[in-house]
């Protein structure tokens, strides 16, 4: 973080940037980015200011210019009223969860303007660079990803297909605390290789030495305990906290970016 808080530094010396630009916050909320990254996304605030007329860059336009970078630009086509309302309950849903799961990293920022892939992203501060994370920290990350397949099933009684990129990188959270950290007691603190991407599709878990089908169906029970798991704690919050929820779907439809 401070190393990408230095690298920002330099590339923003010579342009103007309006007082309410924090460089440390932009510094934490661009985990992974290289010093090419950081330059790319000064340069395309720059120019978003630029097309704007602004005289200098502001804070929206960092936000504008991480977005292109990350997700793409906005997409032409708008979503219709009800697939509008579903994506704000979806990601209403990752932001409750995130701001009020304890361990959980808090939002940043919730859009439903559909970019790339994406009809509607919630991002989170990370803070410091994290190289480990404790099994606690990992649950917290997992019911976050499951809060947007959770709100739609509360508030809709029903899912939708929006939720199968959260589904993807849950799947393999879950997977790799069975198989890979140790962090399932059925399991045991045992490292299980595999060559595949998605043992769930009738695929085989590959291992030195063979691993056997009990084996393998154990760790596929215990992925999906967790995901289970994740959901009800996901369903649970988001049914304390409804109005909380209800509050910021309307505050999304009306403005879009929070």
């Amino acid at each position: 973080c401070g190393a990408r808080r230095a690298i920002l530094t330099v590339h923003t010396k010579d342009k103007p940037l309006a007082t309410e630009v924090d460089l440390d916050a932009i510094a934490k909320n661009t985990p992974g980015f290289s010093g090419a990254d950081l330059a790319n996304l000064v340069n395309e605030a720059a120019l978003g200011a630029t097309r704007r007329g602004a005289d200098a860059i502001e804070q929206q336009d960092f936000s504008a210019a991480y977005d292109k970078i990350v997700l793409g630009d906005p997409r032409e086509t708008k979503l219709d009223p009800a697939e509008k309302q579903r994506v704000a309950v979806h990601e209403a849903g990752h932001a409750v969860l995130a701001h009020y799961t304890p361990g959980a990293e808090p939002p940043e920022r919730v859009t439903i303007i559909p970019r790339g892939m994406a009809l509607g992203v919630t991002q989170q501060t990370p803070g410091v660079d994290r190289h480990l994370m404790t099994r606690a920290e990992l649950s917290a990350r997992l019911q976050v990803m499951m809060a947007g397949y959770a709100a739609e099933s509360v508030v809709f009684g029903d899912v939708s297909s929006g939720a199968a990129n959260d589904l993807q990188k849950a799947t393999d959270i879950a997977f790799n605390m069975v198989a890979h950290f140790g962090m399932s007691e059925r399991v045991g603190p045992v490292y299980h290789e595999h060559r595949t991407e998605h043992p769930f599709l009738g695929q085989r878990l590959a291992v030195e030495g063979g691993t056997s089908d009990a084996t393998v169906h154990v760790i596929e029970e215990e992925t999906r305990r967790f995901l289970n798991d994740a959901l009800e704690q996901a369903k649970a919050r988001i049914g304390e906290r409804r109005a909380e929820l209800d509050r910021l779907v309307v505050a999304l439809m009306d403005d879009e970016t929070l």
